[in-house]
């Protein structure tokens, strides 16, 4: 199964469908048709400290909204997984305004659309990696072994 990591609060955001699309510099290969995980990379994202009053506000609500807190987001893993992604180039701005704060809808970039997401019920630690990477196939169904039967945290929140 391929994997892509997002930073916070844009993974949760995505997972649970607040943010309809996840916009990248690049698109997303084509070839691939199966399913990919959503993974909460660990690293914090710097530019929090600067963000405007009102784009945090209006995130914090929604997640509030939603049963998260904006502070306790999880991150170093596993959320979520779709059933797959297309991606097209971006012609123009969303017209909703709360989906135009959640990415960056620049020419030449790419807007890519999930596929039937659903959220893990508990985040499953994993180590991330920058752009497109694999994880074993069944590890949201059997497990590692640390933590066997995983399987239970497909139930949706």
């Amino acid at each position: 199964m391929k994997a892509i990591s997002l930073w916070q609060p844009w993974a949760t955001l995505w997972v649970l469908q607040i943010k309809k699309y996840e916009t990248r510099s690049w698109p997303f290969p084509y070839w691939h048709t199966g399913p990919v995980a959503i993974h909460a990379a660990k690293k914090e994202y710097g530019k929090l400290l600067d963000i405007k009053e009102q784009w945090f506000d209006l995130v914090n609500q929604q997640l509030y909204e939603a049963g998260f807190d904006f502070f306790e987001l999880p991150k170093g893993a596993l959320i979520g997984f779709c059933d797959g992604i297309i991606s097209t180039p971006i012609k123009e701005r969303p017209k909703n305004k709360m989906e135009e704060m959640f990415g960056d809808w620049s020419p030449g970039r790419y807007q890519w659309a999930s596929r039937n997401m659903r959220a893990i019920k508990e985040p499953i630690p994993f180590k991330g990696r920058q752009g497109l990477f694999d994880i074993d196939n069944n590890i949201l169904v059997d497990g590692q072994r640390d933590q066997p039967k995983r399987h239970r945290q497909l139930k949706l929140f």
